[in-house]
């Protein structure tokens, strides 16, 4: 009853997420990538409580899936999301070669009940260390590389060390395990091993909920409907001063629109991206933004994402440190962020937040 429960809350934990993700207006690769998390945990929960508590007499089917051999990859992944914010599928399929191997002999493993007969407590010895030196080495490795590189602190740091750290949780009970294992039936080795790792997986899915459910809530904080959004834009940046009686008002209410999405706050953002997805060439971006603005496209991006921080830092309550408040608002660097501050405000991050509190606190 207790693995049954288990399964079952991974995954509504699972759909949940997936559904706050949904409503997510900008997504980053960090994103996608944790979405995927969610999703291939919701499945191995599914697959689990099917093959375990409603087919009991197929457990070895959930017993012997190599699912675990893709876990590693996608940390590997998640670090590439977060510090470049991009997706290498060629890695991950490299990176995934372990996984591929032992599925060939998981569809063995599974029509041949002669092979589970002569050959299964092998495999899922093999199998399991493979998990083990699977979730010891890619936390281990990439641990090393990001504590190795100079960099600044950025705000999913946190969510990927805590990745790793449930990883190498994870191989500090499987590798004993595994190495010891020379029982003679399939169930023990699962009864003896599951629940343990289900409740890993749990405590990384409450985790991704937090993600997802704090991130949705920082965009519905904002205005909902397209006109008040577009209108936000215009108040969020009177130096700029919008134009209105100008030529090419469709591809002008164009660039309000996706601007009114907040696509450069994310770090990635650029003008290839802006060309990419409203199929406009990069000379027309540029007069657009000029007759709009009054500024070129990278200086009139930096503005926005210099007010974004700022509507942030006259909250009455600030959740969030001002360092990784840069991160959040697109830059990729906290120097950067500073620089283009100080440019746009007379003053450092810190100053600005001091003068909005000592300003409320003068209003009766």
């Amino acid at each position: 009853m207790f693995s049954l429960i288990l399964f079952t809350v991974i995954v509504v934990f699972s759909c949940i997420n997936l559904r706050y993700y949904k409503r997510l207006p900008l997504k980053t690769k960090f994103d996608e990538v944790i979405l995927i998390f969610n999703c291939l945990v919701g499945l191995h929960a599914l697959y689990g409580g099917i093959f375990r508590e409603i087919i009991p007499q197929l457990r070895y089917v959930d017993l012997g899936a190599p699912v675990g051999l893709i876990y590693g990859p996608l940390l590997f992944q998640l670090f590439v999301s977060m510090d470049h914010d991009k997706f290498s599928k060629q890695t991950l399929f490299y990176n995934l070669l372990p996984f591929f191997l032992f599925l060939s002999v998981y569809i063995i493993f599974l029509v041949s009940e002669e092979f589970r007969n002569l050959y299964g407590i092998a495999y899922l010895k093999i199998l399991y260390i493979s998990f083990g030196i699977s979730w010891l080495l890619y936390p281990t490795v990439l641990l090393f590389k990001a504590t190795s590189k100079v960099r600044e602190n950025n705000p999913n740091q946190k969510k990927y060390f805590f990745f790793t750290m449930m990883m190498l949780l994870l191989a500090s009970f499987e590798i004993p395990y595994a190495l010891s294992y020379n029982g003679s039936s399939l169930s023990k080795t699962y009864g003896a091993s599951s629940n343990f790792v289900y409740l890993i997986m749990l405590i990384v899915m409450i985790i991704i909920h937090n993600y997802f459910f704090n991130l949705l809530n920082r965009h519905l904080s904002s205005d909902s409907s397209l006109i008040s959004r577009i209108n936000h834009i215009q108040q969020a940046i009177p130096s700029i001063g919008i134009k209105t009686n100008l030529p090419h008002s469709n591809d002008q209410e164009k660039i309000l629109q996706y601007l009114a999405t907040h696509p450069y706050l994310a770090a990635a953002f650029n003008v290839e991206k802006i060309k990419k997805d409203l199929k406009l060439t990069q000379q027309q971006i540029n007069l657009l933004f000029k007759s709009l603005f009054g500024f070129g496209f990278i200086q009139a991006i930096n503005i926005l994402r210099i007010d974004a921080a700022c509507l942030e830092l006259e909250k009455e309550v600030l959740n969030i440190a001002i360092d990784e408040l840069a991160f959040q608002c697109g830059f990729n660097s906290r120097a950067s962020f500073y620089r283009h501050f100080k440019i746009e405000k007379k003053c450092s991050p810190h100053d600005y937040r001091e003068k909005v509190i000592k300003k409320t606190k003068k209003i009766p």
